[in-house]
């Protein structure tokens, strides 16, 4: 993958509106602001955790297992003419 690329990790969930495999799935190919806000092991973020945000456009997200849990692999690119997500906290 080009260096300028990022991928998340998401647990598979397709809860309708909210679960990252509903989510992501509707927005492959698209261009648009993504903020990814990142907790303690695994928590939901608190204030003060990091998070990175920026103008990126979904490429793919497939579908795989680890350790017995569905998880989807998500790669983004910067959008054209676009820098790299701006860094800060939540």
């Amino acid at each position: 993958f080009p260096s300028h690329d990022r991928v998340a990790r998401f647990h598979f969930n397709d809860t309708a509106s909210t679960g990252a495999h509903t989510v992501l799935n509707a927005t492959v190919g698209v261009v648009g602001t993504i903020t990814i806000e990142f907790g303690s092991n695994g928590a939901a973020p608190t204030t003060g955790d990091p998070k990175w945000s920026g103008e990126y456009v979904l490429i793919e997200a497939p579908v795989s297992q680890d350790g017995g849990r569905i998880v989807i692999d998500a790669r983004w690119l910067p959008a054209a003419g676009t820098a790299d997500p701006a860094w800060g906290t939540k």
